[in-house]
């Protein structure tokens, strides 16, 4: 066995002794992995802050490498199928955007607890269901906005927070939502029509589909393709429903409670209301009894409440979303803005 191949299987041996150590923990080796290299790499947020730039540097390298691959070795094999634009317009056009939308939304921070406008802070109500008024956070120690959210990673709340995407070490949020999309467009773009173009000339010229560095492309390029567009696809669905990924498990998880029959609501006004849950240990017939217990929807309410003239929320359609402006592009225009 080559020392290659020695030090492969070792690494292998490692990454499955990480991943095993969770649930071995109690024992010998694995209790080892568990306390020295899992928690600090996946438990505790504060250590080894280099582990962040891992899966960023995994994708520059993957991208360089498919560049490499086509300028270097599958260019020459494809040029005389291709038009002169694509190879000195459309294409460097096409890689350029996907590398420059990508490091903005790399260095570019969202809004957040330390770093914001003043309009950001009360751009949006709050509906009372998933953000509540006077709410502080526990960790930044100050009030958190309608639509915010706390990223321990960043350790700071971040406005409009959607997720912190590992591919960019960074926060997808209030003033970067742009470059992320545009980032997210690109790569479908250039993955779609390598992939597509690829195609095209191996069915017009079979023999290039023996030819190594013209496979590889074509397997990248649709790989990376299909990845790219259901990633995109599902983020530009939450858009269209006028919600973050953030929010989107909120609204499953009020949605599990209104199927369970325990979600209930209270007028306060004549367009507002105020939103509960029954208590877990009591049955569902207590609703609207005198010793029915009800907690807010709120996490950081833990206050046992006793209600009047509640009603019982049984469809979707009557909770409703105050940040759906009604349309996809109302939607996006206004978290972009």
């Amino acid at each position: 066995m080559s020392l290659f191949n020695y030090f492969f299987a070792l690494i292998i041996l490692q990454v499955v002794l990480l991943l095993l150590s969770p649930r071995f923990r109690r024992f010998g080796i694995f209790l080892f992995y568990y306390k020295n290299v899992y928690q600090p790499l996946f438990k505790d947020y504060s250590k080894y802050k280099w582990k962040y730039y891992l899966v960023p540097m995994l994708y520059l390298s993957l991208y360089l490498y498919m560049m490499y691959l086509y300028y270097y070795n599958a260019m020459h094999l494809l040029k005389d199928n291709l038009y002169l634009v694509e190879n000195l317009l459309l294409l460097p056009t096409m890689l350029a955007v996907t590398l420059f939308s990508g490091i903005m939304t790399m260095i570019t921070q969202p809004e957040n607890s330390q770093r914001h406008q003043f309009s950001s802070l009360n751009q949006y109500k709050f509906n009372n269901i998933l953000y509540y008024r006077n709410t502080i956070c526990r960790t930044c120690k100050v009030e958190k906005p309608a639509r915010s959210k706390h990223c321990n990673i960043c350790n700071t709340c971040v406005y409009v927070n959607d997720h912190h995407c590992v591919w960019m070490n960074n926060c997808i949020g209030k003033g970067n939502y742009r470059y992320f999309y545009a980032f997210l467009m690109a790569n479908c773009t250039v993955t779609t029509y390598g992939f597509i173009r690829n195609l095209s000339i191996v069915i017009g010229s079979r023999e290039l589909i023996s030819k190594r560095p013209v496979l590889t492309m074509l397997i990248l390029t649709g790989t990376f393709s299909i990845i790219v567009s259901t990633f995109t696809y599902l983020q530009l669905s939450q858009m269209n429903d006028g919600m973050t990924t953030n929010e989107k498990d909120k609204w499953f998880t009020i949605q599990e409670f209104m199927r369970e029959g325990r979600l209930i609501k209270v007028k306060i006004s004549k367009d507002e209301y105020s939103w509960f849950l029954l208590d877990p240990d009591m049955d569902l017939a207590c609703i609207n009894s005198p010793e029915a217990k009800y907690y807010s929807t709120n996490g950081y309410d833990h206050t046992i409440y006793t209600l009047q003239n509640v009603e019982k929320v049984e469809s979707a359609e009557d909770i409703p979303n105050i940040y759906d402006l009604g349309s996809f592009w109302e939607n996006i225009k206004d978290i972009c803005s």
